[in-house]
């Protein structure tokens, strides 16, 4: 399952800033007299150079009197690649102002080496006079976007490029001093063939001064995310943009009780404005919170984060007088060729637990065996019900926080020889693989 991350941008004085867990891969404010290159993203992806006449620096010449850069003859180069194989999904913009409200050919951003590739500007082909972008098909997005109507107004001009959807999002507003209207969106079918692994600001492309701008930029954002017409108007509208909230846990303690006992949910949530636990009467709750429950039959307990751009849940299931069956290993790969890989990009060899209980189960104490060495699960490791856990054998000894990988001290023999799953006394077998045979690569081994 993909992690989604909150993504918060607030406007302070022309400057955007972002939460630690934020997808912006470049930010140039152009405040910062000292370094007006700097990319305040936290990703140093600074500005490397310029491209013809240097634009120019001032102070108070960007939206609402920031600092910004005016281009009148040349580009500044951005050393990030916006092809779609190095960054599928990709949202950029920035607020402009141009010097020149007659139809031609001038851009904001640009990557393109003639094959129509990821842009944003201005452009007349095919249609009206507008603000664009590329589609990858020869034309610039045409529907109903609007061009300047004079050389005085701010404007908000964004897109979004979805891979997946194989579609280009433009958003525009004219007048960005106001946010009373509507942003004027069309989205169309795009492809994107590779374009240059720069990009410019302030030109069509990064290597020479094809297609200028005339006028201010400022305040350019590149991150690697679709945003939605509604993310995109809230930026335009307060400089903040909340993505769906994130259950960093949601767990019971125990995982099964007998009538009468009592049990502790508790949960870490970010970026919820309401966290409300059913069947509970449980409404508003804490991001970090805990709760004694008094369950008399086996119950599931569902989370739900929300705030205004949706809600996401989880769920656990807490046993009552129920037998737990034990955990057992379904699969392991004693060879892996890429089959699966750990956060470091590796591929050691993996184990693969399943919990066959329809409630949360605790494995921290259980063992794992090989010929030679025995690793224990790590106290507080749990499995949601009917759920299974890799577990790498890398030989690392790594268990790691709660939610992430776990590693075992020893690592398996392609060779052959054998693996077990013991309770947590070591007396008791649970899975036992003995006498393996000699492991092909990319192959894995289990049952049924």
């Amino acid at each position: 399952m993909r992690k989604r991350w909150l993504l918060s941008l607030i406007f302070f004085a022309g400057a955007l800033v972002h939460s630690a867990q934020a997808e912006l891969i470049a930010f140039y404010t152009f405040n910062d007299a000292g370094a007006p290159f700097a990319d305040s993203s936290g990703q140093g992806n600074d500005i490397s150079g310029t491209v013809g006449a240097a634009p120019t620096w001032g102070s108070d010449i960007g939206f609402g009197d920031t600092g910004a850069y005016d281009f009148a003859g040349g580009t500044l180069t951005v050393p990030v690649d916006i092809n779609a194989s190095a960054i599928p999904d990709m949202t950029w913009g920035a607020w402009v102002r141009t010097d020149n409200a007659s139809p031609g050919l001038r851009k904001v951003m640009g990557h393109d080496n003639g094959a129509w590739d990821r842009t944003l500007g201005l452009d007349n082909r095919n249609g009206q006079f507008r603000y664009t972008s590329f589609t990858g098909f020869g034309r610039p997005v045409v529907g109903n976007l609007p061009g300047p109507a004079n050389t005085e107004d701010w404007t908000f001009v964004a897109a979004s490029y979805d891979s997946a959807a194989g579609t280009v999002s433009v958003y525009v507003d004219v007048d960005a001093s106001s946010t009373d209207d509507e942003l004027v969106a069309v989205t169309e079918t795009a492809r994107w063939n590779n374009g240059q692994s720069t990009f410019a600001i302030g030109g069509l492309r990064p290597d020479n001064t094809a297609e200028l701008w005339d006028g201010a930029i400022d305040n350019v954002f590149v991150y690697d995310e679709v945003l939605s017409t509604e993310q995109i108007t809230a930026l335009r509208n307060n400089f903040e943009i909340t993505q769906d909230p994130v259950i960093h846990s949601f767990v019971v303690s125990p995982g099964f009780i007998n009538s009468g006992e009592s049990a502790r949910l508790s949960w870490e949530v970010e970026g919820a404005e309401n966290i409300a636990i059913q069947p509970t009467s449980l409404q508003n709750a804490k991001a970090k919170g805990s709760l004694h429950i008094f369950p008399a039959e086996t119950k599931t307990y569902t989370l739900t984060a929300s705030n205004d751009a949706g809600n996401v849940q989880a769920q656990v299931t807490i046993g009552v007088d129920a037998e737990a069956i034990e955990p057992s290993i379904t699969e392991f790969q004693a060879r892996n060729n890429g089959t699966l890989t750990d956060k470091g990009g590796n591929t050691p060899d993996w184990i693969e637990i399943h919990n066959p209980n329809p409630f949360t189960f605790e494995i921290g104490g259980y063992v794992l065996e090989d010929e030679n060495q025995r690793w224990v699960f790590p106290a507080g490791t749990r499995m949601q019900r009917y759920s299974y856990l890799v577990v790498f054998a890398s030989g690392l000894d790594e268990p790691l926080p709660a939610g992430d990988e776990l590693h075992t001290n020893f690592k398996l023999s392609s060779s052959g020889e054998n693996l077990k799953l013991l309770t947590p006394d070591g007396k008791k077998i649970l899975s036992d693989f003995s006498d393996l045979p000699i492991q092909e690569r990319g192959i894995s081994y289990g049952t049924d």
